[in-house]
């Protein structure tokens, strides 16, 4: 159950970290184009 749970959590991973760094990529992006105004 729990080697499950981290295998699924070990796949999980990059997904997540792509995830939340192209949502931070955006927000920088949006913040500057702001910014710049």
């Amino acid at each position: 159950m729990s080697s499950e749970f981290g295998l699924f959590a070990l796949m999980l991973a990059p997904v997540v970290s792509m995830i939340s760094a192209y949502y931070s990529v955006q927000l920088l992006k949006s913040m500057g184009a702001w910014f710049n105004i």
